[in-house]
């Protein structure tokens, strides 16, 4: 979670609490902690907040709407090979099906499975 000043709600920490979320805050001036919603914020600052001037709420909403499908199904994103991030799911289901139904079969109970049951959940 970043330390920014509109972050800080009591509301949202008593809610987390109340769910057994714990937080682990950004450290200062460490922002590739949060590295991919930093980039998105840049983007959607840069092609939207930046690029228009809005006469309502609505009119931020339906531009967001349209920037956000072309965001995620057309625009290329460099660190999905150059396709969208809609078409990048689509390829990995298809290639995870593909595995699923190859002859390797996974063990039972994976290390990782056995040294997370029981954490808290993390945001």
């Amino acid at each position: 979670m970043d330390n920014g000043p509109e972050l800080i709600a009591g509301l949202m920490q008593s809610w987390s609490q109340s769910n057994d979320i714990h937080f682990q805050y950004m450290q200062p001036g460490k922002s590739m902690q949060n590295g991919f919603i930093e980039r998105f914020n840049r983007t959607y600052r840069k092609n939207v907040l930046d690029a228009y001037i809005f006469e309502s709420l609505e009119d931020v909403m339906a531009i967001t709407d349209d920037f956000v499908k072309d965001y995620n199904h057309e625009r290329p994103h460099y660190a999905l090979g150059g396709i969208s991030p809609v078409n990048y799911r689509k390829n990995s289901v298809a290639n995870f099906e593909g595995a699923r139904s190859a002859s390797a079969r996974p063990a039972l109970h994976s290390p990782l499975q056995n040294s997370l049951a029981g954490e808290k959940k993390i945001v």
